[in-house]
């Protein structure tokens, strides 16, 4: 590959909220400046709402327990933890029969399968917990996380879908094709012609659109106010 995959995320990273409004800010001044973008284009803007999709596995309880458990054995181990045993290979082909037996609707024995990994998953809870009595700060928030992911109940709120991705929520679109998706909100503002963003704008949780509505505002009217007042 020319680059390693994870330069764009660290990248990303170290740019931060403020680089990408820079950037944004740069590409609307030359715009103006190569009379490519007019001033009396950017006086109304379009503003909506929508899902930013994450690339994560439809979040089932058992794939939770499974891939918690996998890095919560993982990093018990890096720091010297007998953990046996580890119910890796077991756990796997549980996780493989449950969708398998999902797939063809046999819905107890998915269930059985699925309570199965639960039951794993929180032993292996208990074992590093009794082997470690000062855990790392990595270590005791994999606990915390894994606990959560442990007791969470079908409606409960700020619920975990994904074992990396702790941000996702579950936003409801409304489709018939798909009523549900994973990831986060995302606020865009685009001028009515010519299809030029102003801003662009990522909201932790799932608030509602219209509370979305003063923040974009607010970045956009420091995006372009004094360049179209200038011009």
């Amino acid at each position: 590959m020319p680059i390693d995959p994870s330069s764009m995320t660290s990248w990303r990273n170290r740019f931060g909220d403020a680089g990408a409004e820079q950037m944004l800010r740069a590409t609307i001044e030359a715009g103006l400046k190569m009379s490519v973008i007019r001033p009396a284009v950017l006086k109304r803007i379009n503003v909506d709402k929508t899902a930013e999709i994450q690339a994560i596995h439809f979040p089932t309880d058992g794939r939770l327990h499974q891939r918690m458990h996998e890095r919560l054995v993982k990093a018990a181990r890096a720091e010297g933890l007998a953990i046996k045993p580890s119910y890796r290979h077991v756990g796997r082909r549980l996780l493989m029969q449950s969708s398998r037996y999902g797939y063809v609707r046999q819905m107890k024995r998915a269930c059985d399968c699925a309570r199965k990994l639960k039951t794993q998953f929180g032993r292996v809870i208990r074992k590093v917990e009794r082997l470690t009595e000062g855990p790392s700060a990595k270590l005791d928030n994999l606990l915390q996380t894994a606990h959560r992911i442990c007791e969470q109940q079908r409606h409960d709120k700020n619920k975990i879908y994904s074992v990396h991705e702790h941000e996702v929520q579950c936003i409801a679109k409304g489709n018939v094709g798909k009523q549900n998706e994973f990831g986060n909100k995302v606020s865009v503002a685009v001028n009515s012609r010519g299809g030029w963003f102003a801003g662009a704008k990522s909201f932790n949780g799932n608030p509602n659109d219209g509370g979305t509505l003063a923040a974009q505002m607010k970045q956009v009217e420091s995006l372009i106010a004094n360049q179209v007042s200038e011009a």
